[in-house]
This record gives C-alpha cells, structure tokens and sequence, in this order.
C-alpha cells in the first residue's frame, strides 16, 4: 500500500487516486515550481472544498 493510499476512503474512485497524486507531486516538487504554480495551486483546494469533495 503506498503512503497516499492510507489518507483514501476504503473505496477511493480513480477521481481520488488523481487527486492524491496530484497532491503527493504538488508537495514532493513545491520547491522546484515556478511562481505562477505556486500562486494559482490553492485554486483546486478551494475549489474542491467548496463542493465538499474534500
């Protein structure tokens, strides 16, 4: 089981498994991003917040 899998529902949709590994390479590679990224990444967070999805 790899570590992102542990934070998933017991059934995570492949909508879930995309958005952890969206997230796992945002964090692994916040660093490297170049500042447009930076600026615009709290966009699908708030996004997906608001909608309840996470």
């Amino acid at each position: 089981m790899r570590d992102r899998d542990r934070l998933l529902n017991s059934a995570p949709s492949d909508t879930d498994r995309a958005t952890a590994d969206l997230h796992h390479h945002a964090a692994a590679t916040w660093n490297t991003q170049d500042e447009p990224l930076l600026q615009n990444a709290p966009t699908p967070v708030r996004t997906l917040t608001r909608r309840g999805e996470i």
